[in-house]
């Protein structure tokens, strides 16, 4: 329910922020499903996930481009943010792999 809540919160941010030029969402919020490997698509889960032919690296709740910047989004409700420093780090060194061009940033949302 708490990522619900957020997910509908940042759609509104995301349509009222002329800055942001493409805002991906998982769940139900979208329409086709492709589950290609070596690639960020979107998983028959409807998630945000890159994944190798054989196995899923990463998933993302959302993501918000810019002109120059894509924010990566993490909701969660974890307890101890150790691992989620480090999931975080990953994340970012995957997307900067992928958008080069991009300065790649966090948006952290914990309850």
């Amino acid at each position: 329910m708490f990522e619900n809540y957020i997910y509908e919160k940042l759609l509104v941010y995301a349509r009222q922020e002329p800055t942001i030029k493409k805002f991906i969402l998982k769940g139900h919020h979208q329409h086709r499903k492709y589950n290609h490997a070596n690639t960020l698509s979107i998983s028959e889960k409807s998630q945000i996930v890159y994944r190798t032919k054989t196995r899923e690296i990463n998933e993302f709740d959302a993501m918000m481009f810019t002109d120059d910047e894509l924010y990566f989004v993490e909701i969660t409700l974890v307890k101890s943010v150790a691992k989620l420093k480090k999931r975080l780090r990953k994340k970012r060194a995957l997307l900067q792999t992928i958008f080069p061009n991009y300065k790649i940033k966090a948006l952290i949302i914990l309850n």
